[in-house]
């Protein structure tokens, strides 16, 4: 898995809308723009920020379409307290359809 520095802020909020004309347009959206479009941004499990963390990523048949990838890439966040490795969808950012 690749290593990317943290999220530098400050980051504007991308709409779910946004992501789907980036996606319409065939304009893969970056790692940033789905990192900006997470809605939940506090742990489940232990209330801890998830705000401006790095997003992790892998190729993944059911993954979401990204700028600078030909395959589709799983994204998650992990916890920096508890370690808890969360899927964007589970954090309100949809995957879109394969093209």
């Amino acid at each position: 898995m690749a290593k990317h520095p943290p999220m530098q802020e400050p980051m504007d909020y991308v709409t779910e809308e946004e992501l789907l004309h980036m996606a319409a347009k065939h304009n893969k959206p970056t790692l940033a723009d789905y990192a900006r479009a997470i809605v939940d941004t506090e742990c489940r499990w232990c209330g801890r920020s998830l705000k401006h963390r790095r997003v992790d990523h892998y190729d993944h048949s059911d993954g979401w379409p990204v700028h600078g990838f030909d395959r589709l890439q799983w994204l998650s966040i992990k916890c920096p307290k508890c370690g808890y490795d969360w899927a964007l969808w589970k954090l309100g950012v949809p995957r879109h359809e394969k093209d």
